[in-house]
């Protein structure tokens, strides 16, 4: 995209820029969905540090996008003149989110090699013998007999535990065999909840809650690419804290969740009334409500959407 805004210009660099957005949330919405399944096959608590590690993402590539802003800070450009400080700090900040990326795909077939990770790869898999059946019902019951135990108990290392185990599979066999069907229907509810979240941020997110500017700064180039880093960074920081505290508070019913994520139909006018600078002055046209109504905002996406 770099490339795309410096030496395109016109209808066709938007276009450009678009397609490219379009392909990237393709690519990102498979990685994510991928990550997401891989993280199911574990204990609960690993997908809520996935959610966790997810805004935490976000907070650490605006730290860096500040970073670059204030080595290259872009500058007011006479007409027919051409400045490049901007286009060599977006070059650097996209060529370390690159790298960072490629860590990751490192480290995740790193994590695939792991004792931890194909103990319950195998779990996850198709019951292809008893073996693998009492493992899903040691997996059930680690809480009583640890995940060592577990893996000890797949390896034949504990054969009297496993010979315990193995009279329960006449008894859970047949919940081992469960359809995607099934599994909709237990988790539709909880899974429409978080599409509504996810429906109400992206309404009004990044889009119309950028669309304003700080009473502090100005309106020069530099003063709005500011203004964008500081609020998406106030987002990132309440939503990580949203999604730490989901996964680890969980105290609410799904009907008080689903009853909370309704209530965030809220934003929606208070973000346009702060875009359109509307009356009464003294709160939508303030700083301290942007900041406010952008924090409320983020934490209840975060919270919500890991509950």
């Amino acid at each position: 995209m770099p490339f795309i805004a410096q030496y395109t210009e016109g209808d066709g660099s938007w276009i450009l820029i678009l397609a490219v957005i379009v392909v990237m949330g393709i690519a990102n919405s498979f990685a994510q969905g991928g990550i997401f399944g891989f993280a199911g096959i574990f204990p609960p608590r690993y997908t809520g540090a996935v959610m966790f590690g997810n805004g935490f993402s976000g907070l650490a590539m605006n730290i860096l996008r500040m970073c670059t802003l204030l080595a290259f800070p872009p500058k007011e450009i006479e007409e027919g003149k051409h400045d490049n400080t901007a286009f060599i700090g977006c070059m650097i900040y996209f060529a370390i989110a690159s790298l960072i990326i490629i860590l990751c795909i490192v480290g995740y077939f790193y994590v695939l090699k792991t004792e931890f990770a194909q103990y319950y790869m195998k779990k996850a898999g198709p019951e292809t013998n008893s073996r693998s059946v009492s493992l899903n019902v040691a997996a059930r019951s680690a809480g009583s007999i640890g995940h060592a135990d577990s893996v000890k108990l797949y390896n034949g290392d504990n054969e009297d535990t496993y010979e315990r185990v193995n009279d329960r599979i006449n008894d859970d066999e047949d919940q081992d065999q469960v359809s995607f069907l099934g599994v909709y229907k237990e988790v539709a509810f909880m899974a429409t909840q978080v599409f509504v979240c996810f429906t109400i941020t992206f309404v009004v997110f990044p889009g119309t809650q950028l669309s304003t500017t700080f009473d502090f700064l100005g309106n020069s180039a530099a003063d709005i690419a500011w203004f964008s880093v500081l609020m998406i960074t106030v987002f990132n920081v309440f939503d990580t804290i949203g999604r730490f505290a989901g996964g680890s508070i969980q105290v609410l019913s799904p009907n008080t969740v689903f009853g909370l994520t309704i209530t965030r139909l809220i934003f929606i006018p208070t973000s346009v009334l702060i875009q359109l600078n509307y009356s009464p002055d003294w709160i939508f046209q303030k700083d301290w409500f942007r900041i406010l109504n952008m924090a409320i905002f983020a934490f209840t996406n975060g919270y919500n959407s890991t509950l």
